[in-house]
């Protein structure tokens, strides 16, 4: 019993608010919208790339400093000074596995850590011309996190790598790689406990990413 007890308190210290609060949770499911701005790097030069993104993010949150989880939705995107986009609505999907995890959140000050990796890609065709651009987002981030009875807020700074291939077909043709041309960057994100099951989110990035994100999530 005393072994049990030890397993139990230990647990404790890593539980979610829900879980703190005496509810108990097996998956949370979360609405996701994005809109981010980053430089690409092709062997030509910099290329603004913009992408719209609307998905859900599915997690199982019982444990707080182990959260696997997956991601998955549409995707929208944009460049300037790429003619082989000149004219196209590029549009596809998303998909990826993600990790989260929180330490100490019964406490006031607390430590969050984040991973991903992520499949990307966007088409469109007009005429004779066809672009389709391809690419993967691996990313690390943590930081400190401040807790508070009903509110949540993560500070911190994120390594991410993208690697991609764009691929023309028409007036213009050819295979070309780019990747991002900036790889860090800081972020704040703000989390409001709407009730012991539902939580709002909205996160805005700098560096490599200018970024906002709302989420909307629900556990049950």
């Amino acid at each position: 019993m005393r072994r049990v007890s030890t397993i139990t308190a230990l647990l404790g210290a890593f539980s979610l608010p829900s879980t703190a609060f005496g509810w108990g949770h097996d998956i949370a499911v979360s609405a996701d919208v994005r809109r981010a701005a980053t430089d690409m790097a092709y062997t030509t030069g910099e290329v603004e790339t913009r992408t719209t993104q609307a998905g859900v993010t599915l997690f199982e949150p019982s444990i707080s400093a182990f959260q696997p989880g997956i991601h998955f939705g549409y995707l929208w995107a944009s460049q300037s000074d790429n003619e082989a986009v000149s004219g196209l609505d590029l549009q596809g999907q998303y998909f990826g596995i993600n990790l989260k995890s929180r330490l100490f959140e019964r406490s006031w000050l607390g430590l969050h850590f984040h991973a991903s990796y992520t499949y990307m890609e966007a088409k469109d065709d007009i005429d004779e011309q066809e672009t389709r651009l391809r690419w993967y987002e691996a990313e690390v981030a943590g930081g400190p996190s401040l807790n508070f009875e009903r509110v949540q807020l993560d500070i911190g700074a994120y390594y991410r790598d993208i690697d991609g291939e764009e691929f023309a077909t028409g007036d213009l043709t050819w295979t070309r790689n780019f990747e991002q041309d900036n790889d860090i960057g800081a972020y704040a994100e703000l989390h409001y406990w709407t009730d012991p099951t539902g939580s709002i989110s909205l996160r805005a990035e700098g560096g490599a990413y200018t970024a906002f994100q709302a989420s909307f999530a629900r556990r049950f």
